[in-house]
């Protein structure tokens, strides 16, 4: 009789040996997942798109599609690009993924050698973090502020890399409405990093997948806008408007780049199906969108800050951010959110602790992401009560 395979004897050594436990249980209160808000959905437009897309392009499902992706929504999303980054792209410039994530893969699988240095800020978004660690990246964060990365720490970091005859491979960086803090890069800080990655031969990877959601003030250049000389490959994605489901984003990538990457984009092209229904529905439609979209999470971003107001002042800190979907909460030293996560949800309410986003896997115990877009409006403030009640603050 077969004894049982021993799978641990022949993982690769990039596999985790505590694996992420797969997707649990939504709490009634739950402000760890950075979902869209499921009521914010089009569902009858979506089907009336789904409907004339297959009418018009149902026959060109059969084949394959282009690594890049399908030419209608490349062609709006350089429509995009021109409209809310004033930056003109031209289509053979991108290519479509499978969400922005699948392209954050693409691009560590074409610079990343085990053992390479890739800088990000010091607390950045997870699934970069994991990607980044089972490729056996030395990951290096740099210090941030209410600004953003710190940019005399960013030239310190370089230096220092440099005096070590080390070659950092790309600085990674979400610039509007950071993910977990809710920051933003400020323009003085794009030019200055865009000025460090050319003196120090660093590419930049600029990702701005919450950019469109911004609720307070002007949308600031990009660096893909200053760029004359290829250092920025820029990311996008349509989770964070319509929903995360579809899994379509977008690079913008350096021409000479582009073979390269496409080379590294391991399908045989990005889901013509959702492609071609959201192409249908977002033509003509997409600035109405983004409005409807942005009207409702300003409201829920209100209602956070309202109830954190009420419960956690003068006892924690937290930022404020003019947009996208998270906020970051700090609580006293002594207050280890990740070990009181169980009791948490057994009061119905779920965060993501910070030590999640830390790049250095040991910073952000005392802190947690706090994610507003899911919840519906009116149980914003039940659950921050409770929250307060699990801290005993």
């Amino acid at each position: 009789m077969a004894s049982d395979l021993d799978y641990q004897a022949l993982f690769a050594k990039s596999v985790a040996t505590s694996p992420r436990a797969a997707a649990g249980q939504l709490y009634p209160y739950d402000f760890a997942v950075g979902h869209p808000a499921a009521e914010a959905f089009p569902f009858q437009e979506f089907v009336e798109a789904t409907a004339r897309a297959l009418d018009k392009e149902g026959r060109e499902l059969a084949p394959y599609m282009p690594a890049e992706g399908h030419a209608g929504l490349r062609q709006i999303v350089a429509r995009k690009m021109a409209l809310h980054e004033h930056v003109a792209v031209r289509p053979d410039q991108l290519i479509i993924g499978n969400g922005s994530l699948q392209l954050i893969a693409m691009l560590i699988d074409c610079f990343v050698d085990p053992g390479d240095t890739v800088l990000t800020e010091e607390f950045t978004y997870s699934g970069t973090l994991r990607l980044m660690r089972r490729a056996r990246t030395n990951i290096v964060g740099v210090p941030m502020d209410h600004d953003g990365m710190r940019m005399d720490s960013l030239e310190e970091t370089l230096q220092t890399l440099r005096a070590q005859g080390v070659q950092p491979k790309f600085i990674y960086t979400l610039t509007n409405f950071h993910n977990p803090l809710g920051v933003d890069l400020t323009v003085e800080r794009k030019r200055e990093m865009l000025r460090l990655a050319m003196e120090y031969g660093v590419l930049i990877v600029e990702d701005d997948v919450y950019g469109d959601l911004r609720f307070e003030g002007e949308t600031p250049p990009s660096m893909l806008s200053m760029d004359t000389a290829g250092y920025v490959v820029w990311l996008g994605t349509f989770s964070k408007i319509m929903a995360a489901g579809l899994r379509l984003g977008w690079a913008v990538v350096p021409p000479a780049l582009f073979p390269y990457l496409i080379d590294h984009k391991l399908d045989s092209g990005t889901n013509t199906f959702a492609s071609m229904v959201l192409a249908e529905y977002l033509e003509g439609r997409l600035e109405q969108r983004v409005q409807d979209v942005v009207h409702l999470y300003q409201q829920k971003r209100d209602r956070l800050l309202h109830a954190l107001e009420t419960h956690f002042a003068g006892k924690a800190t937290w930022t404020h951010p003019k947009g996208g979907m998270f906020l970051w909460l700090t609580l006293p030293e002594d207050i280890d959110t990740q070990a009181l996560l169980e009791k948490a949800r057994a009061a119905q309410v779920n965060y993501n602790s910070g030590i999640g986003f830390s790049a250095s896997g040991s910073a952000g115990r005392n802190s947690i992401r706090l994610a507003y877009c899911y919840p519906l409006l009116h149980t914003i403030e039940e659950g921050i009560k409770r929250l307060a009640g699990v801290f005993a603050l």
